[in-house]
């Protein structure tokens, strides 16, 4: 009887302690076992292909749990030139939550000659992978790429706040509009305490206008390829060490910026070639680029790459400028059809009488005729085009005139 009452007793200790071990692993686990502090580096890229600002997020650690990683809240804060309209940025969000712009300064002077955008979000649960790239939130302004758009920087900026800090605001530290508004960057750590997690701006690629990649380019793989055959699109790429690689996800997008995986091939374990045939790829502009899976959990991007698909009788005709002065340019991509076929192209005026006429051959799914225009009158004109096969045919409007 004793015993029994022994055995009970040390249930009724052991019981709690499994039960609160058990919580622990459930939600903190970051699958080894043990919760563990995350650092956020931030970086905001400009995209010229799409002419897109986005904001990413590079954690240290690798976290996955049964439910992911909290982040409980979190304020980027993005500072844009005052010469630029003072209107709160449009704000599209891709993880963790629905970020927004909260609060905004306009009062420049005061800002060191910029604008402050707090974007923020109320923060969701996402399994995390330690210097993989998370894509947090984008946006665009009026005249495209910038000089000087770049992150906030804590305790670096005009009237800055510690890191971390509970904005308790006086008239000795107020934000440069007056609002007692904080804007410092913040990420919250749900996962552990509350804990501030954000770390520093890793880079700020918005900084200086060009062409950056929409996230770090892997050193794992050469440059990928893509082009149209047979109105299919063949994306290839050649890896250089594969001793880390899981496989390849193959990633396409209509924009340029939200890309969905459409096909995912194993690596072979050695430097190899590789190919994947898309075989009914949207009309018009496709982008790919390769999402590099590896064995620790993290990824790694290539560049990105983009075809225009023009099938079927499907084309895109254009002709510039317009108004026109001494030349004209028209084209036409088809995609693969009707490769090496001709296509007569006559400039109109608007009686329908034909003043000029070129004759051209479709050569990797483009045709260019560029038209001598100095000789015409200014006023209103017509291109009208026609494929030798009659697979398509059409009429493009321009004017001649000053600009």
């Amino acid at each position: 009887m004793k015993f029994n009452k022994k055995i009970k007793k040390m249930k009724n200790i052991i019981k709690p302690i499994l039960v609160a071990l058990f919580a622990f692993i459930v939600n903190y686990s970051n699958g080894q076992g043990t919760p563990v502090p995350v650092n956020w580096d931030l970086t905001l890229k400009f995209d010229s292909l799409t002419n897109i600002y986005t904001v990413y997020g590079i954690p240290d650690t690798t976290f996955v749990g049964v439910n992911g990683w909290s982040m409980a809240t979190a304020q980027i804060t993005v500072l844009l030139p005052d010469s630029l309209p003072d209107n709160p940025l449009v704000i599209t969000s891709y993880n963790f939550g629905g970020w927004s712009e909260q609060d905004n300064c306009f009062n420049g002077i005061n800002g060191g000659g910029f604008d402050y955008h707090a974007i923020f979000t109320n923060g969701q649960n996402k399994p995390i992978y330690k210097d993989s790239i998370m894509k947090f939130f984008s946006f665009t302004i009026p005249q495209q790429c910038r000089n000087f758009v770049r992150l906030f920087r804590n305790n670096a900026e005009v009237y800055s706040f510690a890191s971390g800090s509970v904005a308790t605001l006086s008239a000795d530290n107020m934000d440069p509009c007056n609002t007692f508004s904080d804007y410092n960057n913040s990420i919250v750590n749900g996962t552990i305490n509350n804990t501030e997690t954000y770390s520093i701006n890793q880079n700020n690629y918005g900084w200086n206008c060009g062409t950056f990649p929409s996230a770090p380019l892997s050193t794992l793989m050469k440059d990928i390829n893509a082009k149209v055959i047979d109105c299919h699109s063949i994306i290839t790429w050649e890896s250089l060490n594969e001793k880390e690689v899981l496989g390849y996800a193959i990633m396409a997008s209509k924009d340029g910026s939200s890309f969905t995986e459409i096909a995912y091939i194993d690596a072979k374990g050695i430097a190899n070639h590789y190919s994947f045939e898309q075989v009914n790829p949207s009309t018009g502009v496709n982008y790919y680029k390769i999402l590099i899976k590896k064995n620790n959990g993290s990824v790694e991007y290539s560049n990105v790459v983009k075809v225009n698909v023009y099938c079927n009788g499907v084309h895109y005709a254009t002709a510039f400028p317009s108004p026109a002065q001494n030349q004209i340019d028209f084209v036409i991509n088809t995609g693969s059809q009707d490769e090496n076929s001709e296509v007569k192209a006559q400039v109109l005026d608007m009686l329908g009488n034909v003043v000029m006429e070129q004759r051209a051959t479709i050569a990797d799914s483009k045709l260019n005729i560029r038209f001598n225009i100095q000789s015409l009158a200014n006023g209103n004109y017509m291109i009208r085009y026609q494929n030798e096969r009659m697979a398509y045919n059409g009429v493009i409007k321009f004017a001649k005139g000053a600009k």
